[in-house]
């Protein structure tokens, strides 16, 4: 399943590459893809990540997710 995500505070490629490899680490996703111009990530999971835990993958970085 591909669950998209608004990230706040991604302006580059390293931005891109730091929120891609937080959202890699959360069990049962295989997969993310980061769109710098519309600031989403694409989740490809097993089943829907919590925005708890989206949120807390990001804890410590100067992104965060938007609702």
């Amino acid at each position: 399943m591909n669950q998209e995500v608004k990230v706040e505070g991604m302006t580059c490629s390293g931005c891109a590459n730091t929120v891609e490899k937080r959202f890699s680490g959360l069990p049962n996703v295989s997969h993310v893809e980061i769109d710098l111009d519309k600031k989403t990530a694409t989740l490809t999971a097993d089943k829907r990540i919590g925005e708890d835990v989206l949120r807390a993958a990001l804890e410590g970085t100067a992104y965060s997710v938007v609702k």
